[in-house]
């Protein structure tokens, strides 16, 4: 009776709302263990690796270990007259890198190991010197062995120069010599003190070293236009150099073949021991060179000539050394002069240590060369 009562008496109503009481329930429940979930827990340990899968089809056939060598150990004469080409050169036959590749400030450029390291840590200077210092060699400027195959002919740095150091009043900071970027990363200037300030022309400095100058290969530098201290006087100083437009840069002229074994390819030379010019390097600009650089408007002769008055005017002034034309200088004995005559010594330095007599920047050359001069006979 309570049965039919309550289910078929017209209570259903009242089992609907209970239903759905319970469902409500039920539903607000899941919820809240849901919103009290916490964070996925960590990735379990990775299971044993599977087996090896079958092996891959077998690839093309490399070349033979004569193929890949080949492409310089060969029959053909170029690997060999590198090598003794360059045994002839001042690079390879020089002993500097004995005491100055020990040295962490001298070792990027005096020897090997110091070379690559800098170059591949992208700085100027080595971290170390190097007891067992290798003298500049094949390795310095080529990728020997790194490949094996033609790319080992390759040069170790191309990109454009930023010079050590330049005067105060120079514009170009950097020099872009197409191959001879490499030779720049070495032949340039280097930091010297005192650092002059052609304002103060009148004002005494102290030279306290010997080697007082822009070191002993500021090509790069002369090149640019840029590294001297421009002395006011007659001849105006250019904003740009002709030769600078050179193909490959310092390498179209020194590493051409000059017709004569002293001269070729990696002797690098411009002039032998016999005093034969390579005026072949000349030639495809300046037709009328044939034997010797001055046939260009006698303007080597001319600028040699400067040069050594200039030389004499620095032995009489007691500035510098007969012998060895050292700067008379040290900590100990300073050389008192004014900046403007500082300037003066320090242009001598530069115009020496480039040794072109004008050929690398002949404006720039002639202008710090008659300006200097200039000054020093007022």
């Amino acid at each position: 009776m309570f049965y039919k009562k309550y289910f078929f008496g017209g209570n259903m109503k009242k089992i609907t709302d209970v239903f759905r009481l319970v469902f409500l329930m039920t539903l607000f429940i899941s919820m809240i263990f849901v919103a009290c979930e916490g964070p996925a827990g960590k990735d379990g340990a990775a299971g044993a690796a599977g087996p090896a899968g079958p092996a891959g089809p077998a690839g093309p056939a490399g070349p033979s270990g004569a193929e890949q060598c080949g492409a310089c150990h060969n029959s053909g004469t170029a690997l060999l007259e590198a090598q003794v080409q360059w045994a002839l050169s001042v690079h390879g036959s020089g002993v500097a890198y004995q005491t100055a590749g020990s040295r962490a400030e001298c070792a990027s450029c005096h020897s090997t190991q110091g070379f690559r390291e800098a170059v591949a840590a992208g700085k100027d200077d080595a971290s170390k010197g190097y007891m067992d210092a290798v003298t500049i060699s094949c390795r310095t400027c080529h990728n020997v062995h790194s490949k094996y195959d033609i790319t080992d002919w390759a040069l170790t740095y191309k990109d454009p120069v930023t010079f050590r150091w330049t005067t105060a009043e120079d514009a170009v900071k950097s020099v872009d010599m197409k191959e001879g970027n490499l030779c720049g990363r070495c032949h340039q200037a280097r930091t010297t003190t005192p650092v002059l300030d052609l304002s103060k022309a009148t004002d005494e400095v102290s030279i306290t070293s010997m080697r007082y100058g822009p070191h002993y290969g500021p090509q790069a530098n002369m090149m640019a236009g840029s590294g001297g201290y421009k002395i006011k006087g007659a001849v105006p100083y250019p904003s740009s150099n002709i030769h600078s437009m050179i193909q490959k840069g310092c390498v179209g002229c020194h590493m051409v073949d000059g017709g004569n074994p002293g001269l070729s390819g990696h002797t690098m030379s411009m002039k032998n021991e016999a005093g034969t010019m390579k005026a072949a390097a000349c030639t495809p600009c300046h037709k009328e060179v044939t034997t010797n650089f001055n046939q260009k408007n006698g303007v080597y002769d001319a600028n040699k000539k400067d040069f050594e008055e200039l030389e004499a005017l620095m032995i009489q002034k007691g500035w510098i050394n007969e012998a060895d034309h050292y700067v008379k200088a040290s900590t100990t004995a300073p050389l008192k002069v004014t900046t403007l005559q500082a300037a003066a010594i320090y242009n001598y330095k530069f115009l020496s240590y480039d040794k072109s007599y004008g050929m690398h920047n002949p404006k720039y050359y002639r202008a710090l060369l008659k300006n200097t001069l200039e000054f020093l006979k007022q």
